[in-house]
């Protein structure tokens, strides 16, 4: 519907109930056997949609189905995927994540968009095309990401709501 600014305020909210939900799965010690490998498919599955769908689907709205735009899309998520599959078969490597986890896409695609929509405004889509590679690549690299804790939930959590009242003016 081209409200866009709306769309990134929630996925960026899911993004924050996502990583409280890690947060409070992993301090309950008294669940039924198996329910932790059925929280973690249904997270890899929200970290797919949100971060891997999603910016498909923003990419090749924002650009009007344009071929870079939609090509960028595909490959976020095509990157998603593998980086998904990648921390299924593998998990963390030294208490770290190797490559950088999906769902920063959504704090990177918001704080891009709004940058780029106060600077660039001729070239946004291109700008988020351009993001969208570079994330793809940073999904598969082999750069050490830090596993959440609750500093960096609480820094998201500013940061999103910074970023939300930004994009809401």
């Amino acid at each position: 519907m081209g409200k866009y600014n709306l769309a990134l305020i929630c996925v960026l909210w899911s993004h924050l109930a996502d990583s409280l939900d890690g947060l409070v799965a992993r301090r309950m010690h008294h669940r039924q056997p198996g329910m932790s490998d059925v929280g973690k498919a249904m997270d890899a599955l929200g970290d797919f949609l949100s971060a891997g769908v999603f910016p498909l689907i923003f990419l090749a709205s924002l650009g009007e189905a344009a071929p870079f735009p939609t090509f960028a899309g595909l490959l976020i998520c095509a990157a998603g995927i593998l980086r998904l599959s990648y921390f299924e078969a593998f998990g963390l490597s030294g208490g770290s994540f190797v490559g950088v986890p999906l769902p920063h896409n959504i704090l990177v695609f918001a704080l891009s968009y709004y940058i780029g929509s106060q600077i660039v405004t001729d070239h946004l889509i291109l700008l988020m095309g351009a993001v969208a590679v570079i994330m793809s690549g940073l999904h598969l690299s082999s750069i050490r990401f830090p596993k959440m804790n609750v500093t960096w939930i609480v820094l998201s959590a500013v940061f999103i709501t910074a970023m939300s009242a930004l994009l809401a003016l």
